[in-house]
């Protein structure tokens, strides 16, 4: 009987590490595991600029991060709170700090200096949960610096790739666009 246990034991063992094995090779091995779904460790929160939004939503790809947009439209702010895409959740000011609760993050990445996020967010979030600033013009630095937070060593590379499809189709878009002003036809990285 004692024998049977023993392999009972080894093969879940081995049927454990086959799993996350072959999860590993697909992407976050958790994911496998019905235990282990949960909300967001990492929450985003970023300007709706092209850039930083698509920063975020690479980290958020591969990641257990949802991301949070300060979007500027007619002089209005909206927040909207993206846990996967495309689904969308608008957000007002007065219910911030209730939905951080009900989310309580392990991090929060405020990406973008005050142009893209007022500081006014930040401050709600400092204090609450451990918070990390990256900001920065240079935005493969600021790629670096979100990769070192979110743990994922191929970040960088994975934005550098999608950072570069998104500028030849604003090249290609600006060519042939008699709409666009020559200050706005070249988007430099």
């Amino acid at each position: 009987m004692n024998s049977a246990k023993r392999r009972f034991s080894l093969f879940l063992t081995i049927a454990l590490l086959f799993v996350m094995g072959t999860a590993s090779v697909f992407g976050n091995w958790r994911d496998f595991l019905p235990f282990t779904s949960r909300l967001p460790e990492t929450l985003i929160i970023t300007g709706n600029y092209a850039k930083s939004r698509l920063l975020a939503e690479v980290a958020q790809k591969r990641g257990r991060a949802s991301i949070m947009l300060i979007a500027r439209e007619d002089g209005e702010e909206q927040i909207i709170y993206m846990e996967n895409y495309p689904d969308a959740e608008m957000i007002s000011e007065d219910q911030l700090i209730e939905f951080l609760a009900v989310l309580s993050p392990d991090q929060v990445i405020v990406l973008g200096a005050g142009e893209y996020v007022p500081e006014r967010y930040s401050r709600i979030v400092r204090g609450r949960y451990p918070l990390v600033s990256v900001d920065g013009d240079d935005w493969i630095k600021n790629a670096k610096a979100v990769a070192r937070a979110v743990e994922d060593r191929r970040l960088v590379e994975r934005y550098r790739f999608y950072l570069g499809q998104f500028i030849e189709e604003q090249i290609k878009r600006a060519e042939f666009s008699e709409d666009i002003p020559m200050r706005d036809r070249v988007i430099a990285p």
